[in-house]
């Protein structure tokens, strides 16, 4: 009972005789992240968890400020050390 090989040029659904289109990548990329990508509509109240209510700009805006590099490095320089002198002071 030998198994045999498919071809050196083709694979095992091409040597078995199968009538099936072969996949052809360049679609199948365009729809992924190409020109043809549908845009996703996600909503917070369809992916679970707590349903909150929608952001008002204002907040987006704090958000935003909070989450930049510029104010994680300034609470970092000032923030942190100056936490560290308070607890000092205190024991």
């Amino acid at each position: 009972m030998a198994a045999t090989a498919p071809s050196a040029g083709g694979s095992a659904p091409e040597a078995a005789g199968s009538a099936e289109v072969p996949l052809q990548y360049s679609l199948l990329l365009q729809h992924l992240v190409g020109d043809k990508r549908q845009p996703r509509v996600l909503e917070p109240g369809s992916l679970g968890g707590i349903p909150s209510p929608a952001k008002s700009e204002e907040q987006k805006m704090i958000e935003k400020a909070m989450e930049s590099c510029a104010f994680k490095a300034a609470l970092a320089c000032v923030g942190v050390p100056g936490k560290i002198r308070l607890e000092e002071q205190c024991h």
